[in-house]
């Protein structure tokens, strides 16, 4: 995929966010959930593992705002539920309503794996898509 794709983690108040850039709405959603992921585990490398698991995620909104909320809450949802880290991305069908992917996830171990900071939701606090200059931009903010 040749997409910029950008993120920075922001500091909020009692929260913790990201901020992203990206030149289309695939590398915008690709790059909120690697820095959602990010946050939650403290950026640590998973280690290789033998079992993963292949999901398809398909979804559908009012909006551009909602739909990344969506997604964002699937992806947490895979990583604080079903104990699965998303490491690839496929997005084969994006528009400002709808989401269609395919996600490589591999399995947290109990022993090695814990998480640096738990994500209890993904907020709509001050949530827009904008585009501005040829690319994405928007700013995710986490209650934890």
């Amino acid at each position: 995929m040749d997409v910029i794709q950008v993120y920075k983690i922001v500091d909020h108040t009692a929260d913790i966010g990201v901020s992203v850039t990206s030149k289309n709405l695939k590398g915008l959603f690709v790059s909120a959930a690697k820095g959602m992921l990010e946050v939650a585990l403290g950026g640590k490398t998973r280690k290789a593992r033998k079992k993963t698991a292949n999901i398809t995620v398909n979804l559908s909104a009012v909006d551009p705002e909602q739909l990344l909320v969506k997604w964002l809450s699937e992806v947490l949802y895979l990583l604080t539920v079903k104990n699965q880290v998303a490491i690839k991305f496929e997005i084969s069908d994006i528009s400002g309503k709808s989401i269609s992917a395919e996600l490589l996830a591999v399995y947290l171990s109990p022993e090695d794996d814990r998480l640096s900071r738990e994500i209890k939701a993904v907020t709509y606090h001050n949530l827009a898509i904008k585009k501005s200059g040829g690319h994405f931009k928007a700013t995710v903010i986490f209650d934890i």
